[in-house]
């Protein structure tokens, strides 16, 4: 596609695709991001993004989590650190199939999609809420783990466990923290 200023657009993104956007780099900003820059990213306009914050915000709602949207200032996200960490993976799940995650965890993520030989905009973000390092480390000690205690786990449990600390360390880089609480 191109557009009246000559810009080559290789993908125009659906609602949802936007708001998985939208709401990934809200969740992974140390900044607020102004709204202007998703209209931008995203090619669409600022009342399109206005629209696609407000179905954002009920969304976000559901994981205790909070929109604020501050003229001048920007966009940003506020709330508890398990609560974004539970947003995450929400997204993580609901963006890629199970096919995908599988693919991330053993095959560390090919940096091409083979259909096009480039990644989508959205492909790269949802990958990059995973290091890849991290996922080797983790795959490492769950293996250690399994010889140890005499069982493998499935497939499904195997792919979810490795996503779920995979973000948690993501989040502690980021200077997420994570308290556990004593039983």
């Amino acid at each position: 596609l191109i557009l009246l200023n000559g810009e080559k657009v290789d993908h125009l993104y659906n609602r949802r695709e936007r708001l998985i956007f939208i709401i990934s780099e809200l969740l992974q900003a140390k900044q607020p991001l102004k709204l202007f820059y998703f209209a931008e990213l995203l090619k669409v306009s600022d009342a399109t993004i206005s629209n696609d914050l407000n179905e954002a915000e009920s969304w976000l709602k559901e994981f205790s989590l909070v929109l604020f949207r501050k003229q001048g200032y920007g966009l940003y996200i506020e709330g508890k650190e398990k609560d974004i960490r539970k947003a995450l993976i929400d997204i993580l799940y609901d963006s890629l199939n199970g096919e995908q995650i599988k693919d991330i965890v053993s095959q560390y993520v090919s940096k091409l999609d083979a259909s096009t030989g480039k990644m989508s905009l959205l492909r790269k973000k949802m990958l990059s809420l995973i290091d890849i390092d991290t996922l080797r480390v983790i795959e490492e000690s769950i293996s250690i783990a399994e010889k140890r205690l005499g069982f493998k786990f499935a497939e499904g449990s195997y792919s979810s466990l490795t996503i779920h600390f995979a973000l948690a360390v993501k989040r502690m880089d980021m200077g997420g923290n994570i308290l556990v609480k004593p039983e």
